[in-house]
């Protein structure tokens, strides 16, 4: 569901970025893909801009949204719920629309 946090089902990435976060509306259940950004370990206070990239605590880790790297995964691929922070989805929305339009 949009802005549950998962176990990152990506080999490659995980050791990176943990987690990875569902932002896409739930009214598109239909398509067999949800939009997906990585949540990074936050080390460095110089990362990047706070509106582009806030900053969330997941058991105890706080982590970096990386709004820049969202993509597409497999729903089938999204089955480790870790919890939800949808009382953070308007700093999400915020992000991402940073992405879209620049401010």
């Amino acid at each position: 569901m949009q802005y549950d946090v998962y176990l990152n089902p990506m080999p490659t990435s995980k050791d990176i970025y943990p987690y990875v976060i569902d932002v896409q509306s739930d009214l598109l259940n239909f398509l067999p893909t949800r939009m997906a950004v990585p949540l990074k370990i936050y080390k460095s206070k110089v990362d990047a801009p706070k509106n582009l990239t806030p900053i969330f605590n997941v058991k105890g880790d706080d982590l970096l949204f990386i709004s820049f790297l969202a993509t597409a995964i497999d729903k089938k691929n999204l089955n480790k719920r870790v919890c939800s922070l949808h009382q953070h989805a308007s700093q999400m929305v915020s992000a991402m629309d940073c992405i879209l339009s620049g401010i």
